[in-house]
């Protein structure tokens, strides 16, 4: 490793580059794998036609045609957020970076190892805020509030009438998943001309639909005459899940994946990318579909600011850069470096009937449909 490039914005962009190309995105971020990631700008305004097909009219001759609404445009002006982490070397990898400047070799290449964790870390943790907000978009609601960033009930413009809470929790053995799965399709079908062939659930809300009476009664329907819930092995969950994907009539995906954020106070707590108490309701045709559901990715400040004079960005980065992009900066007081990944984007909605919602228990936490499982602790040292 050459010293003079050890310490090189570029070089570390084509790093975090290089991983993305090898990796790809993270087979856990199902919602972004399946979202097109395109070019956007700060202020672009989207427009978007609302208006129904009007049948013709049967005239005579000569008669005067009826002359209707067209309609109407509605725009949005993109702002695009930024999304970023960082991370510093510690004292160890500290002296492993000095005595690679020093051109000592480090225990048969420790520090390039090191570092390509690092990078590859900082690029998946800006991928994973990437997939929690392209999920907010397919539940339409979206809260943030950290580090002086406040958002509230952002709801990507979704109709009102496809975001349902039934009226009984699906953990109450009474409730009636498949009937309210049913009546959102309708909606979908009826009003909006989507078909929904496809459901996004927790493993937990999944066990409380197939524990109701109404999905047993009708499971029965596609079960052998000799086996009943009593002898069926409902620890099964593939089995389960073939079982009422017959039921629901649409493919059944068990969620379940989480992220992890550091609080202020150092501590480490897990989240869902997709809250326990929320099932997705989408169409599989929209997947990849930019025309319907797309992350608008913008063009990263820090690369301006990388090619002003005096930055604190090492090296430049190219001036249309777009995330995630990875660089280094480095501090004389107290000496540190710090390794960054950054990207600017939001998720959007262009077609606003993309997704249902049903929110089928209060919010994790406070509801039935709590995990006995305790997150916080972390699983490793």
């Amino acid at each position: 490793m050459d010293p003079k490039q050890l310490l090189s914005a570029v070089r570390v962009t084509k790093l975090m580059s290089a991983l993305q190309d090898k990796r790809g995105t993270d087979a856990k971020l199902v919602n972004l794998a399946r979202t097109p990631i395109v070019p956007a700008a700060d202020g672009e305004i989207m427009a978007r036609f609302i208006g129904q097909v009007i049948i013709a009219d049967l005239i005579a001759d000569g008669q005067r045609a009826g002359l209707y609404s067209p309609g109407k445009i509605s725009t949005d002006v993109t702002k695009i957020p930024n999304l970023k982490l960082g991370t510093a070397l510690n004292q160890d990898q500290l002296n492993m970076f000095t005595s690679a400047l020093n051109g000592v070799q480090v225990n048969d290449d420790l520090f390039p190892t090191t570092e390509a964790r690092i990078v590859d870390n900082l690029r998946r943790g800006v991928q994973y805020r990437m997939e929690a907000i392209v999920s907010a978009s397919k539940i339409g609601g979206f809260s943030y509030d950290r580090l002086g960033i406040k958002m509230e009930n952002v709801d990507f413009g979704m109709p009102a009438d496809l975001k349902i809470t039934p009226t009984k929790e699906w953990t109450d053995p009474t409730a009636t998943p498949v009937t309210d799965v049913s009546i959102a399709k309708r909606v979908g079908q009826i009003k909006y001309g989507i078909e929904y062939d496809r459901m996004k659930i927790d493993l937990s809300a999944f066990n409380a639909a197939v524990a109701t009476t109404e999905f047993q009664n009708k499971a029965r329907l596609f079960m052998a005459p000799n086996v009943s819930f009593i002898n069926l092995d409902v620890s099964n969950q593939e089995a389960m899940k073939n079982l009422a994907q017959n039921v629901f009539g649409m493919t059944i995906e068990i969620t379940g994946q989480r992220y992890w954020t550091e609080n202020p106070n150092g501590s480490l707590s897990s989240a869902p990318f997709q809250p326990t108490n929320k099932v997705i309701l989408e169409s599989s045709q929209s997947d990849n579909d930019a025309s319907v559901i797309d992350f608008a990715n913008g063009v990263v400040t820090e690369a301006l600011i990388s090619n002003v004079p005096g930055s604190p960005i090492q090296g430049q980065l190219p001036l249309n850069a777009r995330g995630p992009v990875g660089y280094q900066t480095a501090e004389h007081n107290a000496p540190s470096i710090s390794y960054w990944g950054v990207g600017r984007g939001f998720a959007r909605r262009h077609v606003m009937q993309a997704t249902a919602c049903l929110t089928i228990a209060p919010d994790s936490g406070t509801g039935s449909l709590t995990e006995t499982i305790d997150f916080n602790e972390i699983p490793f040292a």
